[in-house]
């Protein structure tokens, strides 16, 4: 029996994106997907592309196209014709197209493309077109002049004048994107810095269509006006700190934050709405603040004789006020005093466990300190073929001749992917964050038969926790227990999810109310949800309540995907999804990270691109936390981030 086709029903797609993000390349993939949906998924999905007429010349790379008989996204003329009613113009050169060809491609059944970077223009055809328009901004990283001047190099025959007009289009695209987030239906984040051979970019472009086909992504995106809450989900150094940071700060008549209860220590990047259930020890924050008050007494001398000597001359005073500030905020503070003691120790323990490992492990697992460097070309060649030196999921010979590689790169190659089952590097050891270490030392043959791991590392917990962490007398849940009291009800609530792969997520009932617990890297969190009144038998909605009362927005920082449907019980559909995304590269870590986290911080980062790819119809937004040359004139990536959410708040507040 044959699968019976189904017809795309048809709909507008809308790039805007500045310049080198990758919009011919999503153009070609959705071409592509014609034929990929229709032997994959029996769908018969039409698209064709819009070239907009446009009165500049053919730039150099356009007229190779024309001679290798691409199809190119403009086509050059001396005066726009009559029937483009849709047009824009950047640099004194107009853009145009006809409103009248979508509507015949339309009732065709075809899938119109068009790139359009003027903001204004893509408002004319959603309004032209209500429901009917797919608005997607692509982004790759912030427009930098270096890299336009390095493309322009390769592309030849552009002058610096081109360059640097492109370089300012595309600037003032990124700004246009901030300050108009809410109109474009979804981002497609194509990032330069990744690991795997995946293109979340392709998998991102394929789930946003078939979420418009099957119905999960509506093109009559806003739903109706009022309170909502924002669930912020994100990687690391994301952005979602700062959102969460300006909602307490700024955003007290428009926003609330979702207070949530963790089992785990408290950590130096949380904020007021968690509730760990250790906090850092008062006795030692009161020596620390000592410690910082006398070291600010000492200097304060030099303070004041600073300023005394500028006098009244005001070009001196302003200059020993600058460094006074300087000099201030250079002495540690009680807080950070406690965090590096912290990392301090962190760091010891760490050092101990690496030490036990190399002491420890018997000779078939013994760390090889391979003196790579003095090795040759054929006989790194031979190591990385053995098994264990190379990943799982490639074959190796295969691989080595296909690339082109020096010994350099084949050393970096059997460094990164060793796997630590059978032989472990020291630089790879070094690699490794505490958790990771303690998995490799609890396997058979890296520790002393001697040795009780789950003693050992109790102890090494409770010695870490003795010394710096109180228990919070605000904690009011013991999330240890209830998971345990609710497992067999949780494993049961588990199995029904549909987002399995991205961690547990449910509902239970405590202390007269109900909770969404959920998950994460073995540490449990939950936040409440509604009020239970037994007399009346009734559940009443605890966050919602207080939305429509006060006319304020909720804020939740959750990265779990089941955690969106189920707060839908209790919010209904006034949930607005939000991807919290930060530009990133390893030269950004580098610069910015400790030695041994960049590879974690790197693999974290994809995993989150990864979530959003499979997910994409279930975001709402992206916000983008990332420094352009614009923002560091204007205050910073900071401001323009807190600028995305509340240009969000108020966009649903209308």
């Amino acid at each position: 029996m044959t699968t019976p086709e189904e017809i795309c029903p048809s709909f507008i797609i809308t790039l805007t994106g500045p310049s080198m993000c990758g919009k011919s390349y999503v153009i070609e993939y959705i071409k592509n997907l014609e034929n990929i949906l229709y032997k994959e998924e029996h769908i018969i999905f039409s698209p064709i592309c819009i070239s907009k007429y446009t009165t500049r010349p053919y730039r150099t790379e356009e007229i190779k196209k024309q001679l290798e008989e691409i199809e190119n996204d403009v086509i050059s003329c001396e005066d726009l014709p009559d029937d483009c009613d849709f047009i824009y113009q950047t640099y004194g050169n107009k853009y145009g197209f006809s409103s009248k060809k979508l509507e015949e491609l339309l009732a065709k059944g075809k899938i119109p493309v068009v790139i359009i970077n003027d903001v204004r223009v893509v408002e004319e055809v959603k309004k032209s077109f209500p429901q009917k328009v797919l608005a997607l901004f692509l982004f790759r990283e912030v427009p930098k002049l270096s890299s336009f001047q390095n493309v322009s190099e390769k592309r030849g025959n552009v002058s610096e004048e081109q360059i640097l007009q492109r370089y300012n289009k595309s600037i003032a695209i990124f700004r246009t994107y901030i300050e108009n987030i809410a109109l474009f239906n979804r981002v497609i984040l194509n990032p330069k810095e990744q690991r795997k051979t995946e293109n979340y970019a392709q998998i991102q472009i394929r789930n946003v269509i078939m979420g418009v086909i099957t119905g999960k992504i509506k093109l009559n995106k806003k739903s109706k006006n009022g309170s909502k809450l924002f669930i912020i989900s994100g990687n690391a150094a994301s952005g979602k700190d700062e959102i969460i940071q300006a909602v307490n700060e700024m955003g007290s008549l428009q926003g609330s934050i979702i207070p949530k209860y963790t089992s785990r220590m408290q950590d130096e990047t949380d904020g007021n709405e968690m509730i760990c259930k250790y906090i850092p020890k008062k006795e030692l924050l009161d020596k620390y603040e000592i410690e910082y008050q006398c070291e600010f007494e000492k200097k304060k001398v030099s303070f004041i004789d600073r300023e005394k000597h500028a006098g009244n001359n005001v070009e001196k005073r302003t200059q020993a006020l600058e460094i006074n500030l300087s000099e201030k905020r250079k002495i540690r503070t009680a807080s950070r005093r406690f965090w590096d003691s912290v990392e301090e120790e962190r760091e010891k323990q760490k050092n101990n466990l690496r030490t036990r490992i190399l002491n420890e492990s018997i000779p078939e697992k013994k760390i090889s300190n391979k003196e790579l460097f003095k090795m040759s070309f054929d006989e790194l060649f031979d190591m990385y073929c053995k098994e264990g030196y190379h990943k799982n999921d490639i074959d190796p010979i295969d691989f080595l001749k296909k690339t082109k590689i020096n010994e350099q790169d084949l050393i970096n190659l059997i460094l990164k992917e060793t796997n630590v089952e059978n032989n472990v590097t020291k630089e790879k050891l070094k690699e490794l964050n505490e958790n990771e270490l303690w998995k490799l030392y609890e396997k058979d043959g890296f520790h002393d038969d001697s040795v009780d791991v789950c003693l050992l590392k109790r102890s090494f917990q409770n010695e870490f926790l003795e010394k710096f962490y109180d228990k919070n007398p605000e904690y009011i849940i013991d999330l240890e227990k209830v998971r345990e009291d609710y497992s067999n009800e949780i494993e049961l609530m588990i199995k029904g999810q549909k987002f399995g792969m991205t961690g547990p997520a449910y509902y239970i009932e405590y202390n007269n109310y109900g909770w969404i617990m959920y998950e994460n890297n073995q540490t449990l969190y939950a936040f409440k949800v509604c009020r239970i009144q037994k007399e009346l038998n009734k559940k009443v909605s605890i966050h919602l309540e207080k939305m429509k009362k006060a006319n304020k927005h909720c804020v939740l920082v959750a990265s779990l995907i089941d955690i969106f449907a189920l707060c839908k019980e209790w919010f209904g559909d006034d949930i607005v999804t939000v991807f919290a995304y930060s530009e990133i590269s390893s030269e950004e870590f580098e610069k910015n990270s400790k030695a041994g986290t960049v590879t974690r911080k790197l693999i974290n980062f994809e995993q989150e691109i990864e979530k959003y790819s499979r997910y994409i119809a279930y975001f709402d937004h992206v916000t983008i936390y990332a420094e352009s040359e614009m923002a560091k004139k204007n205050g910073g990536k900071k401001e323009e981030l807190i600028d995305q959410i509340f240009r969000l708040f108020r966009y649903y507040s209308k």
